[in-house]
C-alpha cells in the first residue's frame, strides 16, 4: 500500500528527531541521498560526539618550534585564538597532491601554514578594519624581482607594525618558495594566484564599506581566492618528482576552490557575524531564507561540484584521483567540525 503524503512527512519529522547529525540539521531527507550522495553521507557522520572528537584531536595538536615561533609573532598583532592555528597547521599538513617528493613535505606543510596565516592577516585588515589604502600597497607584493624595501611602500605610522608582520610573513613564503627545485618554470603564474588573494581581500573590503555592491556570482568568483586551492597546487608542483598537465590541474583546482570557499563560508559565518563582517556570501541572502536553508543549498552546490570534479579527475591516474576527492572530504569535514571557531 502506497503511503500518503502526510504519513511521509510524519515519518521524515520523526527520522529528524532521532538523529542528532548535521544531516538532520541542515534538514536533508533520505531522498536526498540519491541526489546528493557525498554531502549526506559525510553528513550523517557529523554528529555532536564526532565533532567534539575532532575539536579535541585539533585541540591536542602541539606546534612544532619553527611554526610556534610565528604564531608568537602573530600574537603581538592579531587578535585570533590558539584554535586557528592549530586547525590550520592540522590542514597544511593534511592536504597535498601524491607527487611530492618526501623531502620537501615539510617544507610544503610550513608554506602552507605561512599562507593560512598571511590571508588571516590581510583578512582581518579587510573585514574588520576596512582599510583600503593597507590593502592596495599589499597588491603590490611579488615573487618576481627583489624585495622591496619597506620604507618604500610609504605606510601610515599606525599600520606600520601590523604591516612589518604581514611583509615578514610574505617574504619568508617567498624565500621558501624560490628555493623549490620547479619553482622557476611556473613562478608566474604563482605571482598571478598570489595577485588573486590581493584583489579578493580589495574585494571584501569594497563590499564591507559598501554592502549594497555584494552579489553572489562576484562574490563566489573573487572571494574564492582566499581559500587558494589552486595556489596549493601550484606549490605542490614546485616539487613535484614528475611532469603533470598543468593547466588541467588548475581546471580541477577552480571547482576545489569554490568547494572549499563553500566550506569556509558555512564554518565562519558566526564569527564574521559577532565581528560585522559583512562580505560573507550567506549575508546576500539574509531576510529570504533562513540561514539553515541558505547553507544547506550551498551544501548541495558543494556536492555539484564534488561531481564535477570526479570528472575532470578521471583524465588522471587513479591515485591522484582519489587523493584529491579524500582531501576535498577531509577539507569539508574540518571546516563542519569547526564552525564558529575559526
Amino acid at each position: 500500500m502506497t503511503k500518503s503524503f502526510s504519513q511521509k512527512k510524519k515519518n521524515s519529522r520523526e527520522f529528524r528527531a532521532r538523529d542528532n547529525s548535521l544531516f538532520a540539521y541542515y534538514g536533508f531527507t533520505k531522498g536526498d541521498e540519491k541526489k546528493y550522495p557525498v554531502i549526506t553521507k559525510i553528513l550523517k557522520q557529523l554528529t555532536p560526539e564526532n565533532i567534539k572528537k575532532a575539536n579535541e584531536s585539533i585541540q591536542k595538536i602541539n606546534l612544532p618550534p619553527e611554526i610556534q615561533k610565528w604564531v608568537n609573532e602573530y600574537n603581538k598583532v592579531g587578535e585570533r585564538n590558539e584554535y586557528i592555528w592549530k586547525w590550520a597547521f592540522f590542514v597544511s599538513n593534511n592536504i597535498k597532491l601524491p607527487f611530492i617528493a618526501n623531502k620537501y613535505d615539510q617544507t610544503i606543510s610550513h608554506i602552507k601554514f605561512l599562507l593560512i596565516m598571511l590571508i588571516t592577516l590581510i583578512d582581518d585588515m579587510a573585514d574588520r578594519k576596512r582599510n583600503l589604502h593597507f590593502l592596495e600597497k599589499i597588491s603590490n607584493f611579488s615573487l618576481i624581482g627583489n624585495n622591496p624595501l619597506i620604507r618604500n611602500f610609504n605606510i601610515k605610522a599606525e599600520d606600520m607594525i601590523y604591516f612589518r608582520k604581514v611583509f615578514d610573513v610574505w617574504i619568508e613564503i617567498k624565500k621558501l618558495l624560490v628555493a623549490l627545485p620547479n619553482f622557476k618554470e611556473i613562478a608566474m603564474i604563482i605571482d598571478f594566484d598570489f595577485k588573486q588573494i590581493w584583489n579578493s581581500m580589495l574585494y571584501a573590503c569594497i563590499v564591507n564599506i559598501n554592502p549594497s555592491l555584494n552579489n553572489k556570482e562576484e562574490n563566489r568568483i573573487y572571494l574564492s581566492h582566499s581559500t587558494p586551492a589552486i595556489l596549493s597546487y601550484m606549490i605542490d608542483l614546485c616539487c613535484a618528482h614528475k611532469k603533470v598537465d598543468i593547466g588541467k590541474i588548475r581546471s580541477v583546482g577552480w571547482y576545489c576552490q569554490m568547494m572549499v570557499r563553500i566550506a569556509n563560508t558555512i564554518a565562519t559565518h558566526k564569527r564574521e557575524r559577532l565581528e560585522r563582517d559583512l562580505s560573507g556570501e550567506i549575508n546576500i541572502y539574509k531576510n529570504i531564507k533562513k540561514k539553515n536553508n541558505i547553507e544547506r543549498d550551498l551544501l548541495q552546490q558543494w556536492d555539484e561540484y564534488y561531481k564535477t570534479v570526479s570528472r575532470l579527475l578521471d583524465r588522471f591516474n587513479t591515485k591522484i584521483k582519489k587523493n584529491i576527492l579524500h582531501s576535498l572530504e577531509k577539507l569539508l569535514v574540518v571546516h563542519l567540525s569547526s564552525r564558529g571557531k575559526i
